[in-house]
């Protein structure tokens, strides 16, 4: 499985980059929702959403953001992105953290629920570089979820949306294709493996995860892992040996 090394939080109605691997880092320049924009009940729960994510507390924020949502309408529209997206983050690393204990049902529940949250963040959005950045954690959640068929629809569809701008305002990290490639070599293949009835159809997913395979290896050499496999495993059937062994 392929570890992604970036999560966002939210900042003034964006997102920054953040450490996934590193969840507990200080987060100095987090800034909450002013007065001026939104009520002061919601600045509250920003604040205590934010406090309980700094110190790992991560079931506590996502009961924090989710007992707001009745209340909605209190958001003002150009902190809805915002709001949406912390809580898909809160959702993305409490699913982390079940994994870790064991508890692979609860950890998949989150982050389908991350994902859908992320869905929410895209589309409130009210600039084209951050609905780049939630499409890409609605990627993310969407595979750890398993949920290859969402997957495979949200990560073509990133892709398409041409992401440099958000790459160019340092919202995303510059191989963030090639990890979306990755990802997509991965759950084309496991689509393939799932497609008993259709050899044709099998065929075809397995062409496109090696295609995307291939390309997240070009671009991203030292950055991608899977893809690896896919190539070497490809060279293998193929009695190609040395490049087998070179690839793996």
């Amino acid at each position: 499985w392929i570890i992604v090394g970036a999560v966002v939080v939210s900042v003034s109605g964006a997102f920054l980059m953040r450490s996934l691997d590193a969840p507990a880092d200080p987060w100095d320049d987090l800034v909450l929702p002013s007065g001026e924009s939104a009520s002061e009940d919601a600045q509250r729960m920003f604040a205590r959403a934010s406090e309980q994510m700094q110190r790992g507390d991560f079931q506590g924020a996502v009961e924090t953001y989710e007992a707001y949502l009745d209340r909605i309408s209190e958001i003002p529209p150009e902190q809805l992105s915002s709001y949406f997206g912390d809580l898909g983050l809160a959702h993305l690393y409490q699913g982390r953290a079940a994994e870790s204990a064991g508890d692979k049902e609860t950890a998949r529940r989150h982050y389908e629920r991350a994902a859908f949250m992320f869905e929410q963040a895209s589309s409130t959005a009210m600039f084209t570089v951050i609905r780049a950045v939630a499409d890409y954690y609605h990627v993310i959640s969407s595979y750890y979820a398993d949920d290859f068929e969402r997957t495979r629809d949200v990560g073509e569809a990133f892709l398409k949306s041409r992401p440099e701008a958000a790459v160019a305002a340092e919202l995303l990290p510059e191989d963030v294709e090639a990890v979306v490639k990755e990802i997509l070599s991965v759950s084309y293949y496991q689509l393939a493996e799932s497609e008993t009835q259709n050899a044709a159809l099998a065929r075809t997913l397995r062409e496109n995860a090696m295609r995307y395979a291939e390309e997240a290896i070009r671009e991203a050499p030292g950055r991608v892992i899977q893809p690896y496999y896919f190539t070497g495993m490809a060279a293998w059937e193929r009695g190609e040996a040395d490049l087998a062994r070179d690839a793996r």
